[in-house]
């Protein structure tokens, strides 16, 4: 084994090359699970002001405004690369949509649960956080999801470099 420091930078370099998600439970018992990833620059869209935000709460910083729900599902929808579910033995299984790919949180997620009216990704997910009767998101639940993201986010990098693909 080498142990130049190129030959370390190399081996970290390649790494880094392998996928890298966390599964992270929507619903409970694994009924319904994000498998989340780096979000890129092609996934941007909305979830830059939601990672500041996320970011700001974390840092206690006492002038910035609370996190919003919508910030919290920009993030959620940009990071989540697809849902999956648990099979008895706790294995993952990708909810497939008619392409073969796994349905992500957007329109083809409304299809899915037969609501079709979904647009966007952020009434994708608050869709999958909504419960009881009458209907409401559970903003608790949203808020747990977002925050354990982004802290996920942040342990290889700062947020703001996950959100950018820097």
């Amino acid at each position: 084994m080498n142990d130049s420091p190129l030959a370390r930078i190399r081996e970290q370099y390649e790494a880094r090359q392998t996928e890298r998600h966390e599964d992270i439970d929507i619903w409970p018992d694994g009924a319904l699970i994000a498998r989340v990833g780096i979000i890129g620059p092609d996934d941007t869209e909305g979830a830059r002001g939601g990672m500041r935000s996320l970011r700001a709460f974390f840092d206690e910083d006492e002038n910035a405004p609370p996190p919003s729900p919508a910030d919290m599902a920009d993030v959620i929808a940009a990071a989540t690369r697809g849902l999956y579910y648990r099979e008895g033995d706790g294995e993952p299984v990708a909810l497939p949509s008619e392409d073969g790919l796994p349905v992500r949180l957007d329109a083809a997620f409304g299809q899915v649960i037969g609501v079709p009216d979904i647009a966007t990704p952020r009434q994708a997910v608050f869709t999958a956080f909504t419960e009881g009767e009458p209907p409401q998101v559970n903003v608790m639940g949203l808020s747990r999801a977002a925050i354990e993201i982004t802290g996920w986010l942040a342990t290889d990098a700062d947020a703001e470099s996950a959100v950018s693909g820097h």
